[in-house]
């Protein structure tokens, strides 16, 4: 998935539709919308008109916090993928050694 289309894929819903889903998110108390996005992330719209992250990221712009989000999702997926490669040549290495 690109940038662009995930940013696409956001859609805002109300905090208790989002909860109805998403029984075991707990909330900001001031949280009034989630935006929600394809692979089920999402940034909370507080009563202040913040769009809110985490504690240390929020902004009454959008498209910083959805940058911001973006580069934590490609981070993770790049961490997860070399710790992917790195188990498959392990476990490749493991298996051409008992031949």
């Amino acid at each position: 998935m690109t940038k662009t289309e995930f940013i696409s894929s956001g859609h805002f819903v109300y905090r208790d539709s989002f909860l109805e889903k998403n029984a075991d998110v707990i909330l900001h108390p001031d949280c009034t919308d989630v935006v929600e996005y394809k692979n089920g992330a999402f940034i909370q719209l507080l009563k202040s008109g913040l769009f809110y992250l985490e504690d240390d990221l929020s902004s009454k712009v959008l498209d910083e916090v959805e940058d911001r989000l973006w580069d934590i999702i490609e981070d993770y997926n790049e961490r997860l993928s070399i710790e992917n490669i790195e188990k498959w040549k392990a476990d490749y290495i493991k298996k051409r050694t008992k031949l």
